[in-house]
């Protein structure tokens, strides 16, 4: 099958296709899900759960302002559906445009470079080998998973899956400081979960400005347990009663673990580690102007409701 285009990764590649393509025979392979992370389990989910978490924070702090109110609980599971129901709903509509026209095939599964400009697409039914003048790599990434974790053979839960737990844990224990790690802190705690965060910085989001990441920290650690300039070493325990030992020794119970301490891309799955130049000079990536937007179709899925 040869087609002038094809885009592997419908997140920021789909935002890619427009009608400057029209009369090209397109092809688009996404193996996951459409919007990519940012739509499904990245910052507009993430804004939309911290917007919660704001306004439970700012109705238990309203005695501050002389402000009579009644502090609740946060519904998590009504919460999660409402989020999803919404952004699940753009999802297939992003997916159904695509699969409604014409002008565009959709493959939904694997693609993997075999060949300058050549790719083999992993379909249930059947392998297919796909050509096409032009490939764009838009595959995005995925949470990076620590080998003491991974080799523990324990749960553990990524910024891909733990927005759409059922339950906020009771004790929530994060690798990782970074962006990531501290707004899904400040979620979980307010939803409930007693907090600890394990980073191997002495301050948390340490990429920032200094005076920004010290207030930060120490705003931080009065909300919760920072275990800062510490690293894990192992993860034992059973599922639901987690045991971290850190590399002074002590250790940090809890009944789940999240892992947020980076990304690494996903090019890798498609673009074998000896392959030079596959698409022999035509490499394409989405300009910034596509990256972070979820689907043609329209709408803003962005708003905190």
């Amino acid at each position: 099958m040869r087609h002038d285009l094809v885009v592997i990764g419908a997140g920021s590649g789909n935002a890619v296709i427009d009608d400057s393509f029209a009369g090209l025979d397109v092809a688009i392979v996404e193996e996951r899900w459409f919007g990519g992370t940012c739509l499904n389990a990245g910052c507009i989910p993430s804004k939309m759960l911290a917007y919660t978490a704001h306004v439970a924070r700012t109705v238990g702090e309203a005695g501050h302002y002389d402000v009579d109110a009644v502090p609740g609980a946060v519904r998590w599971r009504e919460m999660r559906d409402r989020v999803f129901g919404r952004l699940d709903a753009e999802r297939e509509q992003g997916r159904r445009g695509r699969l409604d026209e014409d002008s565009v095939t959709v493959y939904e599964a694997r693609a993997r470079f075999t060949g300058p400009r050549t790719l083999r697409i992993d379909r249930a039914e059947g392998a297919l080998e796909v050509s096409a003048d032009q490939i764009v790599i838009a595959v995005g990434g995925r949470p990076l998973v620590p080998g003491p974790v991974t080799d523990s053979g324990l749960p553990y839960e990524t910024s891909d899956t733990v927005m759409r737990i059922d339950a906020p844990p009771r004790r929530l224990t994060i690798l990782g400081g970074g962006y990531i790690a501290v707004e899904l802190a400040e979620v979980f705690a307010a939803a409930g979960s007693s907090v600890t965060v394990v980073e191997k910085e002495d301050r948390l989001l340490g990429p920032l400005e200094e005076t920004i990441t010290e207030r930060f920290t120490e705003l931080a650690a009065s909300r919760h347990d920072l275990r800062l300039g510490r690293e894990h070493t192992a993860v034992g325990g059973r599922p639901g009663a987690l045991r971290l030992t850190l590399d002074d020794g002590s250790t940090v119970g809890a009944d789940m673990l999240l892992v947020a301490e980076g990304r690494v891309p996903n090019s890798g799955r498609a673009v074998p580690a000896t392959a030079t130049s596959p698409t022999a000079g035509r490499w394409r990536t989405p300009p910034a102007s596509a990256r972070c937007s979820p689907s043609p179709a329209p709408g803003s899925s962005s708003e905190p409701t």
